[in-house]
């Protein structure tokens, strides 16, 4: 089968890039013929990025002069991570022709046996705060079979209007499904079923995984990791004194400049297989982002999770809950011993491989039922 997969691929977002590459590999592991469509929305090219952002920064958007000083700003740090993520892409990915708008996907778009909605927050609001109907495969030409796999909505509810047009597309699936518990529950606001699967992040075997490591000169065990996607003094401080707590340097990483000032030493956009490896050899990863944790899972390594505050950790929550690890979650910003106790993986990975093998056999029947 040929199967044309829209997914939040091109953003300078190590999750979304390496997700999208996990996906790729499990359908091609499933013997199917797999490309990302190069869907690039015009305010999400790493140029414009930063006037796309300003509309979500009111204090930086009330006077030209400000809105100058935030685009010289941005506008330098969007470039350098856009160009390494675009290399990134090229070289993991099967993209089809570059798409900038859904009139060019209507007109012109990619000719497969399945369309396939993939994973991360696809169905969420985009940098502009708008919801792109794309990720809905509204391009896909009429008749053609829909399917979704671990789509994510990014929060817990939509607006009645939303509903609406969300209701209307998705009935066009022949089958959906999602990460978060959630995502089931606003399915069923909509009328519709659907199934919970696990991120594709843990579909591929150990050895895709391998393949993708690049080296780094930290030895394994001998520092922690602080892996940070929302602005959080509070994360900033934990994780400072866990590591200070445990004798060892704290490492953060970041394609975002900004992050320099927030504490540790700074590694400025690593290439994905190096970040995967600063993960996979930390002693312990204190972070906010969902496949930080994913990954730390991935590999074994303990973690403790800080959820965001902004109703986007509804799929981190669900996999904590899948896992049994709901007690990495830290509440009392002063129980830095949480990240010196270990994690009894065994049972860990047994229930993670439940999830993977339900996950893809449910994603073959999607595909070729």
């Amino acid at each position: 089968m040929e199967v044309a997969v829209i997914t939040r691929h091109a953003i300078a977002n190590y999750g979304s890039l390496l997700q999208a590459a996990a996906t790729q590999n499990a359908l091609e592991t499933l013997g199917h013929n797999c490309r990302i469509i190069d869907y690039v929305r015009p305010g999400e090219v790493c140029t414009q990025l930063h006037k796309c952002q300003l509309q979500q920064k009111p204090r930086w958007n009330r006077t030209p002069l400000r809105r100058r000083v935030y685009g010289t700003l941005c506008y330098t740090e969007n470039v350098m991570a856009g160009r390494l993520f675009e290399s990134a892409r090229r070289q993991m990915l099967h993209l089809t022709a570059p798409y900038s708008t859904a009139q060019e996907l209507t007109a012109n778009g990619p000719k497969a046996d399945v369309y396939m909605t993939g994973s991360d927050q696809v169905w969420g609001p985009m940098e502009d705060g708008t919801y792109d109907p794309v990720y809905r495969l509204t391009f896909a030409p009429k008749g053609a079979k829909k399917v979704a796999y671990a789509a994510s909505f990014g929060s817990t509810e939509l607006s009645k209007p939303l509903r609406g047009q969300f209701c209307r597309d998705l009935r066009q699936y022949a089958s959906i499904t999602v990460q978060e518990d959630s995502a089931i529950a606003l399915l069923h606001q909509l009328g519709l079923d659907g199934k919970q699967v696990i991120d594709p992040v843990f579909l591929p075997d150990d050895a895709f995984w391998q393949s993708l490591l690049e080296p780094i000169s930290a030895a394994p065990g001998s520092y922690f990791l602080v892996y940070q996607m929302h602005k959080d003094p509070a994360l900033c401080a934990y994780a400072k004194a866990a590591a200070k707590a445990a004798g060892k340097p704290l490492l953060r990483l970041s394609a975002s400049v900004h992050q320099a000032t927030w504490g540790g030493k700074f590694i400025y956009a690593p290439t994905p297989g190096q970040f995967l490896h600063y993960i996979k050899n930390a002693a312990c990863v204190i972070t906010d982002s969902f496949h930080g944790t994913a990954f730390s899972l991935r590999f074994g390594v303990p973690f403790a999770e800080v959820l965001p505050t902004n109703c986007t950790g509804t799929r981190n929550h669900t996999l904590l809950t899948l896992t049994g690890l709901q007690s990495r979650l830290v509440t009392d910003p002063t129980d830095i011993a949480l990240t010196a106790t270990p994690i009894n993986y065994a049972p860990v990975h047994k229930k993670i491989e439940t999830a993977r093998t339900a996950s893809l056999s449910l994603l073959r029947e999607m595909i070729e039922k």
